[in-house]
């Protein structure tokens, strides 16, 4: 605001971004931004480019990494900095590229053919919409990072990221030369047992059950034991989270679904034929190199009830184990949830469904 408020005209602003944050949430911030005079920063300097630089020479190395950016960049007061900074370095990484608009893959002359193929492979289907370009030693044309207008807005984005076009059916990128980088799509229509899941995922942190050759994995996850909320799978290298991500619509009265027939339709594609199930479902993208991908398959489908499990229905489901911690949704009265939905009054359930519509597995593709 202060230099956008100076007499001294500009052609352009550019902003380092923190290591700490993901390029998403500054362009959010700006695009936000009331000034003083009431006048929105986004109308006087829009977001035009979120460029992210890879070192070609290391990157794949550093996917397996553990370290956080406090390892690497040192502690710091800031209560809410340093919980950014305890994230691994490898997550924020991946939101860095997945967020990105351009890549600049910089150091390809110190890296060796195949690992250049694995890089741009992986680095397409983390974002297959960004515009990739390839240097050495920082050297690159400006006009390939200044004046792009690649950036409309966020979820725009967000539903140009890789894993979301997988799930929703977009032809996979072709691999590069000779790489071994590759995907798949874990699918089914019956709910993981939660202990089982919480072990798999406590084993998969240690490079266990194959998950030592998956580089990122995301999507969305039905719990047993959780029959309203959906949780949102997210791996990158050996870092997993398994956090709230929304209300499954099956849990949410039809007359608060979005208002359009074309959303409508879409929602209602995802379910199943049995109304006890509706759209909830194990749906996650993997992405690896040299994964075993019939041994993942058999690891997670170990996790879903067994038929006699299954067969308890929701009351027996909602006895077992659950060792995961409690998952918030904003807005959702926790107090009434074993009430369901139908303990929530009208504007409480437009609240919960204003975010669900914009975190949902149907509509946020």
């Amino acid at each position: 605001e202060e230099v956008v408020k100076t007499a001294v005209p500009f052609d352009y602003i550019i902003v380092s971004g923190a290591s700490v944050r993901d390029p998403l949430s500054c362009a959010q911030s700006i695009s936000e931004f009331v000034m003083a005079n009431n006048v929105r920063l986004a109308e006087v300097a829009p977001v035009d480019t979120i460029a992210t630089v890879v070192d070609a020479s290391t990157f794949m190395e550093c996917v397996k990494s553990k370290e956080t950016l406090s390892d690497l960049v040192g502690a710091v007061d800031d209560e809410e900095m340093s919980q950014e900074r305890n994230l691994g370095t490898v997550s924020l990484i991946s939101e860095q590229i997945e967020g990105a608009t351009v890549l600049v893959l910089n150091k390809i002359d110190l890296a060796l053919k195949k690992r250049l193929d694995d890089l741009g492979t992986f680095l397409t289907m983390l974002n297959p919409s960004a515009k990739q370009h390839w240097v050495s030693n920082g050297i690159v044309d400006m006009s390939q990072l200044l004046g792009t207008k690649s950036f409309l807005n966020v979820d725009v984005i967000e539903k140009q990221q890789g894993w979301r076009q997988m799930l929703r059916g977009v032809p996979r990128p072709i691999r590069l030369g000779n790489s071994r980088v590759s995907s798949f799509i874990f699918k089914a229509r019956r709910p993981f047992h939660s202990r089982r899941l919480h072990d798999l995922l406590e084993r998969a942190r240690r490079g266990k059950d194959g998950f030592k050759r998956v580089l990122r994995s995301k999507g969305y996850v039905w719990l047993a034991t959780r029959r309203d909320k959906y949780g949102l799978w997210d791996q990158a290298g050996r870092e997993f989270t398994l956090d709230a991500g929304g209300l499954w619509y099956a849990s949410v009265p039809k007359n608060m679904w979005p208002a359009t027939p074309a959303e409508a339709k879409e929602i209602e594609a995802e379910f199943s034929d049995d109304q006890n199930i509706g759209d909830r479902r194990q749906h996650i993208v993997f992405i690896g190199k040299d994964m075993d991908q019939l041994g993942l398959e058999e690891c997670l489908s170990q996790c879903l009830l067994s038929d006699e499990e299954y067969s308890c229905g929701q009351m027996g489901w909602d006895s077992m184990e659950d060792p995961f911690s409690k998952w918030f949704v904003e807005g959702y009265d926790e107090e009434e949830e074993d009430n369901a939905t139908q303990a929530l009054d009208d504007s409480m359930i437009s609240d919960v469904l204003n975010l669900t519509f914009q975190r949902s597995p149907t509509v946020r593709k």
